[in-house]
């Protein structure tokens, strides 16, 4: 049952939310975050504002109609023109947007454009994403008959229109449910895969009211979490309360289920904008032509709302202090991740821990262990408390309980040098495939393919050592792993022949005979901010690439992440 406004509602703070489109899962945290009481269990009233075709929201913000609003990324643009603006968070992590025609169209490739008709919004004749694609392709917006946008997709069915802004998360399905297939032109196929939906607000309004800021932030927040935690419950109440375009209750689920696809950064957030990204987009549009000054992106990006603060509670800081000290084992060789070197623990688990470490004040103790089998196994015996990197299981979670994931690891396969890449490992039906002995996509995998012939391997040189003699004809592993070892030592040995479905994510995981120290971890991971992960990660995981100015070399740069 939805939460039903408070009685003393007048005591509340009002504050507002300019939205950048039509009512629809699209902004499903805004009306969560009000509709389960968020906004008001924080002291605010939050007005959220419907969008229509006259709507510009930086002037909303700017004129102070609107406290906050959501827009593309093209407000970085506007702040390198002056204009008074900091951005918060982002809620798509890749834009969905899109250029949209019926696949029945005729129309072959994007500059089939040209003097056609493009159904668009004022807002989104400024949208990077597509001014970026275009230019590109040195297409010129003056060469299209742009009409305003009517939010019917009729209207392609119609011939009113050829093509039409849109979002993937969206009217393709619309499309789908009445019959018909749709043609896709999107910007991230370009080499252009930007933020949209930033949540921002003026700069004069940020200093102003940092801690509203911060607290219609959190809620906001909150209320995605929520959103994504319960697609079913938030389509319904979309779908009876925030409809104005009579979307079926089956669009609006199809939508929360590819926007979850792009909304969540690589450590499982909501929200996430970084200094990184951001200068790789201002140097796209820099390339590009569509930005000529320079930014600050400290005066761009607002951190005083973001809660990176650690507290632990009494009973947190009572148990951390007759506990002394807090065991740990690692897998002793999984680069760039994790391994003992000379006694040491090095890798992206170890500048983790390391932070934790200075947070808790406790002593945080490597135990010692020659394979990762070893490790699960005084993880069993208790010998070690927490487990720093670990991917949750079936079998794992009867002795421990996990974090949420600060790594994802795609799962690929390497073969020999002269192997030829494979679009299936069912291709590898009659043939051996290795895998790391107590590896957790080990269980996965062989639950999923029972067909094909597993090979469990001692770790990843045993693997290499065995496709090099031709016992196996393969060995899965993720892309990050392998990648690495490929470049340090089997350049020209071995190769990725085959890319997998299956994406795993890692986290902390700790003893459950003890779950208070789940929720230490939890915090202390918390507390670790977007640029830190960031830097952690490039400090391990690093792609050089030459400094080029055809797109080419811009499609890899923006590109270079897995």
């Amino acid at each position: 049952m939805f939460l039903l406004p408070s009685a003393y509602s007048q005591n509340l703070q009002k504050t507002s939310i300019q939205l950048m489109w039509v009512d629809q899962f699209e902004f499903a945290g805004f009306y969560m975050a009000k509709e389960k009481g968020f906004y008001e269990k924080i002291g605010l009233d939050v007005e959220i504002k419907k969008y229509n075709l006259s709507t510009n929201v930086l002037n909303e913000v700017l004129e102070k109609r609107a406290d906050f609003g959501v827009n593309s990324s093209s407000l970085i643009i506007k702040k390198s023109l002056g204009k008074d603006i900091v951005i918060l968070g982002s809620i798509f992590q890749s834009s969905p947007l899109i250029i949209l025609a019926l696949k029945d169209s005729r129309i072959k490739n994007i500059h089939d454009i040209k003097n056609k008709k493009l159904m668009m919004t004022s807002e989104q004749y400024e949208a990077a994403p597509l001014q970026s694609m275009l230019i590109s392709e040195n297409i010129s917006l003056k060469s299209i008959n742009l009409i305003d946008h009517s939010f019917n997709v009729d209207d392609l069915i119609n011939k009113k229109t050829d093509f039409m802004m849109a979002y993937t998360t969206n009217e393709p399905y619309l499309l789908k449910e009445k019959g018909y297939e749709s043609q896709i032109f999107h910007p991230k196929d370009y080499g252009f895969d930007f933020y949209e939906e930033i949540l921002f607000t003026s700069k004069e309004f940020a200093n102003n009211n940092p801690k509203l800021v911060k607290d219609f932030y959190d809620a906001s927040i909150s209320g995605w979490y929520y959103a994504f935690e319960n697609i079913d419950e938030t389509a319904q109440l979309i779908y009876e309360k925030y409809n104005p375009q009579n979307k079926s209750l089956a669009s609006l689920i199809d939508e929360a289920k590819e926007m979850k696809k792009l909304v969540y950064d690589k450590e499982n957030r909501i929200g996430t904008i970084t200094k990184e990204r951001i200068n790789l987009i201002i140097n796209t549009y820099k390339v590009l032509g569509l930005m000529k000054n320079s930014i600050d992106i400290d005066d761009l990006i607002y951190t005083k709302h973001l809660n990176n603060s650690f507290t632990l509670s009494k009973e947190e800081s009572d148990y951390l202090e007759n506990k002394k000290e807090i065991k740990f084992c690692i897998d002793p060789d999984w680069m760039p991740f994790e391994k003992i070197e000379d006694n040491k623990h090095i890798g992206i688990s170890a500048d983790y821990v390391d932070i934790i470490k200075s947070k808790l004040n406790v002593p945080i103790t490597l135990v010692q262990t020659k394979s990762w089998s070893e490790s699960l196994s005084k993880a069993k015996e208790r010998v070690c408390d927490i487990i720093p990197l670990i991917v949750k299981t079936d079998n794992r979670d009867k002795y421990l309980n996990f974090t949420s994931p600060y790594i994802k690891l795609p799962l690929v396969m390497a073969g020999g040098i002269e192997d030829s890449f494979i679009e299936d490992i069912n291709q590898y039906k009659n043939k051996k495939i290795g895998i790391s002995k107590d590896y957790a996509f080990g269980e996965i995998l062989k639950a999923k393919y029972p067909h094909l012939n597993f090979v469990e391997v001692e770790n990843m040189k045993d693997g290499f050592e065995q496709i090099q003699k031709g016992q196996i004809s393969g060995f899965i592993e993720n892309l990050t792993t392998i990648g690495f070892a490929i470049q340090k030592n089997y350049i020209g040995q071995i190769k990725i022949i085959a890319k997998l479905n299956e994406t795993l994510e890692a986290g902390i995981s700790s003893r459950n005979d003890e779950p208070i120290l789940n929720s230490i971890f939890q915090k202390a991971l918390d507390s670790i901010d977007s640029e830190k992960r960031e830097e952690i990660y490039n400090k391990w995981v690093y792609v050089n690439y030459q400094k080029e100015t055809n797109y080419d070399s811009l499609n890899k740069l923006l590109n270079f992440r897995t």
